[in-house]
């Protein structure tokens, strides 16, 4: 039986006052993940400037299902799509794109001094993704046998792909050449791990 997305946003913010969903919010959007069934929705803020790339996190279904990135088993979890809801929150209602994925069981936000170690990165470049913008609230990790942790990308607007000429794939090479390999001067890249 498929899933019954909720019809407007003001479900999910209705939702989330009554206990239904868990919220977080950025500078550009607004998370949803209903607590039962670990079904997310992420919404941009309707002055984001972001709004307009809804489908640029689709990326993480590219970078799960990639045989390089921790050999593919996250695979199972590569399923994010785009599906419309009514935006009541503005005048007529219009649609917009909401993001969908599925919240990874066991997965652990990353604190907000907590590093990326610079492993993963390299691996997702090896993979053919170039990521820009590494910062803990664009990770997530996930305990491994080894007594560690694997951290898997979250947000993809800026990760581009390293053998392509694609709009945010040049912007995020000019991102790279202006700023260094990293934003924010590279201080949540573990360099040791």
């Amino acid at each position: 039986m498929p899933l019954l997305h909720p019809e407007n946003i003001s479900q999910l913010i209705e939702g989330a006052k009554t206990g239904k969903y868990k919220k977080f919010a950025g500078t550009n959007r607004e998370v949803f993940i209903d607590k039962k069934t670990g079904q997310g929705y992420k919404i941009f803020k309707q002055d984001s400037t972001w709004k307009q790339l809804t489908n640029a996190d689709l990326r993480i279904n590219d970078i799960y299902h990639d045989p390089h990135f921790y050999g593919g088993k996250y695979s199972r979890f590569g399923s994010n799509e785009i599906i419309t809801m009514r935006d009541d929150r503005c005048k007529g209602t219009p649609q917009v794109k909401v993001f969908t994925f599925k919240q990874i069981p066991e997965a652990l936000h990353l604190r907000r001094d907590e590093k990326i170690p610079y492993s993963v990165l390299v691996m997702m470049e090896q993979a053919g993704f170039r990521p820009f913008d590494i910062k803990p609230d664009n990770f997530m990790k996930i305990a491994n046998a080894h007594g560690g942790y694997d951290y898997l990308p979250i947000d993809a607007k800026q990760i581009g792909l390293t053998r392509s000429n694609s709009g945010r794939s040049k912007e995020v090479r000019n991102f790279k050449e202006q700023h260094g390999p990293y934003c924010y001067g590279q201080r949540f890249v573990d360099y040791k791990r």
